[in-house]
Order: structure tokens, then sequence, then C-alpha cells
């Protein structure tokens, strides 16, 4: 059913609406705009696997758009989009060829080395080669997270590696790690197969994020919000941004004046 009129929010998660707990009026303004009659999207970069469950339920979203690869609305997948076991293969023959630290996220887990990254979830492994079972193991995505150096400081991957990477994926550098995506996958595609599916109107459709894995979503057309933290590009391309954090979406929303202060 097509409904021209419905508005549709649409919110990453890890720095948007979680830190580290909910902000108080940011629960209370989304399960608000949820009794409204309008549609709440988690739009996360985490991969299905990957998702914080029990920090999700108590919010009541409509739809889950994990990694920019996975869509969900309603209960029904409308798209999927897991790595072959050739792009897993290549991606192993990098890790290992340059000494990486890669953390595979998946529609039923995520996945490492065993013995390194101690401070990430994820199941170890003491042989990656079985993430070349795809069906048991699908992955979606990965991270190649920063190693760092006797003072501190994050050191960059080597460059011929990302290079290497480039041919069959997009990178987003964040401060200490790389969101590695197959091509043909991001947070744009699944929000305007959605949008597409919902028969929604692009601008009724409200996008909230502080990353610049959000960039793509910002250029749909819709009506985008950055939480104030948010790198300058993405803040360019916001039609608001935030002053708060932790309930910077309430903010947003009050502005809008779907919810009152």
């Amino acid at each position: 059913m097509r409904n021209n009129s419905k508005k549709a929010f649409f919110f990453d998660f890890d720095g948007t609406i979680w830190f580290g707990r909910y902000g108080e009026k940011t629960l209370k303004a989304l399960r608000q705009l949820h009794s409204d009659g309008h549609l709440l999207v988690y739009n996360s970069g985490r991969s299905k696997g990957n998702n914080p469950a029990e920090r999700l339920k108590p919010i009541p979203f409509d739809a889950f758009l994990c990694g920019g690869c996975i869509a969900e609305v309603f209960g029904e997948e409308i798209f999927r989009k897991d790595l072959s076991k050739e792009m897993v293969e290549k991606s192993l023959k990098i890790e290992r060829k340059y000494d990486l630290l890669n953390l595979y996220e998946g529609v039923v887990g995520v996945y490492k080395r065993r013995g390194i990254l101690p401070k990430f979830n994820g199941e170890e492994l003491d042989d990656t080669d079985v993430l070349l079972d795809v069906e048991t193991y699908p992955i979606s995505k990965f991270c190649i997270i920063k190693k760092v150096d006797e003072n501190g400081e994050y050191l960059l991957a080597p460059e011929s590696a990302l290079k290497e990477y480039s041919q069959d994926f997009d990178i987003v550098e964040f401060k200490n790690y790389y969101e590695v995506t197959q091509k043909g996958t991001g947070k744009d595609v699944v929000c305007k197969l959605l949008i597409e599916k919902l028969g929604l109107k692009k601008e009724n459709c409200y996008f909230f994020g502080d990353s610049l894995n959000d960039l793509s979503a910002f250029l749909i057309g819709g009506r985008n919000v950055a939480i104030g933290h948010s790198p300058n590009a993405l803040k360019e391309k916001a039609e608001y941004v935030t002053t708060l954090e932790e309930d910077g979406v309430y903010e947003a929303l009050v502005h809008f004046g779907f919810v009152e202060e």
C-alpha cells in the first residue's frame, strides 16, 4: 500500500540515538512519533549480526536497515546482499598479506581471529578460513581496526592494502577503524529501496546521522539532521544541526514540530 503522506524517520544508532544509554527525552519522543503513526527506521552501519538487540527493544522500529546490505520492513526482508565466497577469500588474503586487524560482520554474528581485538565483541576463530563457508557464515561487511603505536596514537592502514580493497569495496575512514562495504550497497541503497517499497515521498523522509557513512543517505533528497559532533561534510548537507548530544534527536524533533518541548 502506497502512502505518500506518511512520514518516515531514519535513525543511525551509535552516536545518534545511543551514547552508552538513551537520552530519556529522546526515547520518549521516539515512542510518541510511533504512536502518532509515523514510521521509525533503524538505519545503522552495523550488520544484522552485530545489532545490539537488547538495546533496540525499547524502540518500536518498523524497519531495520543493517550495514547498507540488508533491509527488512514489517518483518519482511526486501533486500540482502552478502559477500561472495570470492570476496571473502580476497579479504582474508589481503588481511594476512598486510597483517591487518579485521572484524567481520555477518548476518548472524561477528568474527575475528583468536587473540586479536580484545576490546571488540565477536566470535574468536582459530582458522578464519571457515568464513569461506558463506552459507554457514554469511558475511555482510567488515572493519579494519587501526593499530595503535606506543604513544596511543592510531596508525593508518597501509595505503597499498586499502588500494587493493578498493577494487571491490567502498571504504569509509573513522577515527579508530575503516568501514569496508561491498560496492552496490550502502545506506542510500537500502533507504531508497524502502522508500520505493512503501511509496514514500522523499520530502517526508527525515534522516538522522553523525558519521560519514550517513552521507549517502543525506544525498537522497530528504530532510537531514546532523548530531552536533558530526564531521563538517555531513553538517553541510544537514537542514538542522543539533546542539545537544545525547538528546539531539529530541531537540531536532522539537525543532520540526513533531514533539513539544
